[in-house]
C-alpha cells in the first residue's frame, strides 16, 4: 500500500487496475495484490499474469509461485518496488543507505530556513508522503521542531550535539595551516593556545625559520596571567581585535595574539605570533596585529565558526 489501495476490479481480465494516489516512482514499502478482487490469472505453472502497473519485476518475484498456493494465500505480496523520489537534489552527497541521505537532505533544507510540508516537498523533490513521514521521525529525536506556525525548523537537540562535537574538533589540526601561512608572513614562531584550568595550554605551534626564534613546545603549560595569548583567554578587553605584549611573560620577547570565537562568540582559543623584540620591535601590534587577526579569522572558518 502506498498512499492508495488497490481497489475491487470489475475491469477485464488481465486489465490493469489503478492505485489511487499512486504516481511514477513513489517510494512503496510494501504492495498488497488481492488475488480474486483484481482477477488475476495463471498463465503457466510457474507464473502468475499481474497488472502491468508492477510490470515485468513483480512477476520475477512471483515466478517461483504455484497457482495453487498463490490462491490458497488469497493475497501476494511485492515489497520494497521503487526506490526514492527522481526529484532529489542530484548535488546532495549520497552515501549507501538512502535513508540517512534523505534525512541529511531534509535538515539541509531546513538549515535554510523553517519550512511547511510543502515547503519541504519542494526544497527536497521527496514525495509529500516521505517528506512527511522523515520530518515527524526526526521530530521523534529531536533533531526536528515545529514554529508557532506549524512549520518544521532544526531541532534543540542538534544544538546539544554540535556543542558535544566543537569541543571534540581537534583545533590544532584544523589550525595548523593557517598557522604555517602566518608564519610566512611574519618570519616569527606562531602558537595556538587554549585554556586548561588555570593555565594556557599550547596545542599547535609552528616554529620560525630564523635561528633565532621563539620555541613553545606542543603541550607546554603557560600562565594566563602573562603574555598577549593568555590575556586574550583570560577575557580582557581586545578593542583592537588583538593583543600585544612587550618583555611581559619572557624577557626580550614580544607578541600578539588575537581571539577565536565559535558561531555564538564565545573565546575557544588564541592565536599568536611572537619573536625577538630586536625584530618584532617594541610595537608589535603595529607590524602583526592585521595578520593575526586574519589568521583567528582563517582557523574560526576552518572549523565551521564563521559568523555572517
Amino acid at each position: 500500500r502506498c498512499d492508495g489501495q488497490i481497489r475491487a476490479s470489475n475491469l477485464a481480465v488481465g486489465d490493469a487496475e489503478p492505485v489511487e494516489g499512486l504516481r511514477a516512482r513513489d517510494l512503496m514499502d510494501q504492495v498488497q495484490v488481492n488475488v480474486q478482487q483484481v482477477r488475476l490469472t495463471l498463465s503457466g505453472p510457474h507464473e502468475v499474469a499481474v497488472p502491468d502497473l508492477f510490470a515485468q519485476r513483480l512477476t520475477q518475484c512471483l515466478a517461483h509461485i504455484g497457482p495453487h498456493d498463490a490462491l490458497a494465500s488469497q493475497y501476494v505480496r511485492y515489497s520494497s518496488c521503487v526506490s526514492e523520489h527522481p526529484t532529489s537534489p542530484a548535488a546532495a552527497p549520497t552515501s549507501e543507505v538512502g535513508v540517512i541521505d534523505k534525512a541529511a537532505t531534509l535538515l539541509d533544507a531546513l538549515s535554510v530556513e523553517p519550512l511547511s510540508l510543502a515547503g519541504l516537498v519542494a526544497m527536497t523533490g521527496f514525495h509529500r508522503a516521505t517528506a512527511h513521514r522523515l520530518a515527524t521521525s526526526l521530530e521523534v529525536h529531536g533533531l526536528v521542531r515545529r514554529d508557532a506556525q506549524g512549520r518544521f525548523c532544526l531541532g534543540g537537540r542538534l544544538v546539544e550535539l554540535g556543542r558535544i562535537a566543537a569541543r571534540a574538533l581537534p583545533l590544532g589540526e584544523i589550525a595548523r595551516p593557517a598557522l604555517r601561512a602566518l608564519v610566512e608572513a611574519t618570519g616569527e614562531s606562531a602558537q595556538l593556545y587554549v585554556v586548561d584550568g588555570a593555565s594556557r595550554l599550547c596545542v599547535e605551534s609552528v616554529e620560525s625559520p630564523h635561528g633565532l626564534r621563539t620555541i613553545v613546545a606542543v603541550g607546554a603549560r603557560l600562565p594566563l596571567e602573562r603574555g598577549s595569548a593568555g590575556r586574550v583567554l583570560r577575557g580582557d578587553p581586545i578593542p583592537r581585535g588583538w593583543i600585544e605584549s612587550v618583555g611581559e611573560r619572557e624577557a626580550g620577547v614580544a607578541s600578539v595574539s588575537a581571539p577565536i570565537t565559535d558561531s555564538s562568540g564565545v573565546v575557544r582559543a588564541a592565536v599568536s605570533v611572537s619573536g625577538p623584540i630586536e625584530r618584532t620591535s617594541r610595537e608589535p601590534g603595529a607590524r602583526y596585529g592585521k595578520v593575526v587577526r586574519d589568521a583567528a579569522t582563517a582557523i574560526e572558518t576552518a572549523a565551521g565558526w564563521s559568523r555572517s
